[in-house]
């Protein structure tokens, strides 16, 4: 049976290519806000811990993040 899995994660590595494709879509828009925001934090622990992962670790956390924070006052609360 072939292995369509990501590493050990429990998310199927296609689902995982396609996350991150939009996290990154989503930096690039963060980018182009006036004025930008860079989502560094975020970044790092997407190279650090694939996109998965990283969205886990911040949703199980249950703090409101200082990055939505500023998305928010951008006018971009989506």
């Amino acid at each position: 049976m072939p292995n369509h899995y990501h590493d050990d994660s429990q998310v199927p590595a296609t689902l995982e290519s396609e996350f991150r494709a939009v996290c990154e879509t989503a930096i690039e828009t963060c980018l182009r806000l006036s004025p930008p925001y860079r989502p560094t934090a975020w970044k790092g622990m997407i190279a650090a811990l694939g996109a998965a992962e990283a969205a886990r670790r911040l949703v199980v956390n249950g703090d409101i993040q200082t990055g939505f924070g500023r998305l928010v006052q951008a006018g971009r609360p989506e």
